[in-house]
């Protein structure tokens, strides 16, 4: 397995390594995401039923975020990976919350938390934030969420995980791209 994660260009190229592999040695690959692969280092020490927000910093008080719920040791997708501002990214992982869960049910993880902790003190004061060795991503999470997704009978050739969706998951606009647009806008024609 290879572990995808980075810059625009590094992942395409990533990407286009896997594909390679692929079609010369026939090898199956899965689309795996790195805040996936967060979520599952914490699959083995979270009580079942808990929440698991993964999150990783893009500057700018902005976060790419996901969020699951671990349910009979295995992760269930409850938010997409998506980006947005982190007190926004705050409020609507509140939302999956009631009243029960101030025990502690909600778990932080990413190198987002870090950046972030007074934010997530402040708006989910209970929750649990995960110290920075764990917010490193490693080959071995990202190897058992593959194989999860094999042991669950699912073929890679269906779901949203076929071969040619195996492309790179921009939840941005790379900046130059964004200052284009902006460019574009404040021209007075």
């Amino acid at each position: 397995m290879i572990l995808v994660h980075g810059s625009f260009t590094g992942i395409r190229i990533g990407c286009a390594t896997c594909k390679a592999f692929h079609d010369s040695k026939n090898i199956n690959i899965v689309g795996i995401t790195s805040l996936e692969c967060l979520a599952r280092k914490l699959i083995d020490t979270v009580p079942n039923n808990s929440l698991i927000c993964s999150m990783i910093d893009c500057k700018n008080d902005n976060c790419y975020y996901a969020l699951y719920q671990k349910i009979d040791d295995e992760l269930d997708v409850l938010i997409t990976p998506d980006t947005d501002n982190v007190k926004t990214v705050l409020n609507i992982i509140n939302t999956y919350l009631d009243d029960s869960d101030e025990e502690g049910n909600l778990y932080f993880i990413g190198n987002g938390t870090e950046a972030y902790r007074n934010d997530i003190r402040t708006i989910i004061p209970y929750a649990y934030i995960s110290n920075p060795k764990q917010n490193l991503l490693n080959s071995y999470y990202l190897g058992l969420s593959g194989l999860a997704f094999y042991n669950s009978g699912v073929e890679a050739t269906t779901q949203d995980r076929q071969l040619n969706d195996i492309l790179p998951l921009y939840l941005k606009k790379p900046q130059a791209q964004r200052q284009l647009e902006e460019n574009k806008n404040s021209i007075p024609f």
